[in-house]
């Protein structure tokens, strides 16, 4: 064991004090110096990513709009505010197309998504031309959803390590649009039109779906605040008000499709 510090000793033995301190010094700042640079390193890779979520919050927000405001006109509520955007649903829809244009001008080639905002606007002007009113918009809302998800994916939104954020980005950006698309379709197919059997057990497995949906977000929603409990003052009202608010559209549809299918019993039972 001696033998393994006798070039260390020798070169002690011909440095004077001061050349010994410095040595000394150096050998016991090289660790200092590599446990800064990691954390540097660890450091400006958190700011990185916080900074790729900003941006795709930026582009999202005007996606979400967009895709709410087709789901609401797809739907025949029209867009909720003032008496001339009711009076002018197409007006919203083109300023929301107007406001995710601007943002992809921004960054979309950074979030690696604007060549699919001009495939979707490619494919908008191609359904356009599709008489059935129902497929054009279903099939507009799914490309809408997929570049929103596209988006989290890109800017690292739904693969936030925090678990709170995790579940609530996944929740904006997932289970959201996917439940409002079941919903609108649900509110399309429930029109004023006589249902069919075919339609009425196509109207039953859409409300299963959506349910299963509700659930989904639901219990996101608790994950993020189970985790956070500091966000309960902020988010839990709204959350309940949501969830019952959909669970009642859900029990009137039920209820609605169950008195059809009654009355077609009963006429059957007639003839």
């Amino acid at each position: 064991m001696n033998t393994v510090f006798i070039p260390a000793i020798r070169v002690m033995n011909h440095l004077r004090y001061p050349q010994k301190f410095l040595l000394i010094g150096i050998l016991l700042l090289l660790p200092l110096l590599l446990l800064l640079s990691q954390y540097i390193s660890a450091t400006n890779a958190v700011i990185d990513f916080a900074s790729k979520e900003r941006l795709g919050l930026v582009y999202t927000g005007p996606l979400v709009k967009l895709y709410n405001d087709l789901l609401r006109q797809w739907s025949g509520q029209g867009e909720v505010g003032s008496t001339a955007e009711n009076a002018n649903p197409l007006q919203t829809i083109s300023a929301d197309v107007d406001q995710v244009n601007a943002v992809d001008a921004q960054l979309g080639v950074t979030l690696s998504v604007h060549s699919q905002w001009l495939a979707l606007q490619s494919q908008a002007q191609t359904a356009s031309a599709n008489a059935d009113r129902d497929v054009r918009y279903a099939a507009l809302s799914r490309a809408l959803r997929l570049l929103i998800i596209q988006v989290g994916n890109n800017s690292n939104l739904i693969l936030d390590s925090d678990i709170d954020t995790y579940y609530l980005m996944d929740n904006l950006i997932n289970k959201l649009p996917e439940l409002a698309d079941q919903v609108t379709t649900i509110s399309t197919s429930a029109g004023t039109r006589i249902l069919g059997q075919s339609d009425r057990a196509r109207l039953t497995i859409l409300s299963s779906m959506a349910r299963f949906s509700l659930e989904s977000s639901q219990r996101s929603y608790n994950y993020a605040l189970n985790y956070n409990p500091a966000l309960n003052t902020q988010l839990q009202a709204g959350v309940s008000s949501y969830v019952q608010t959909i669970s009642a559209a859900l029990d009137r549809i039920d209820s609605f499709n169950t008195l059809l299918a009654n009355r077609a019993a009963l006429s059957a039972n007639w003839l």
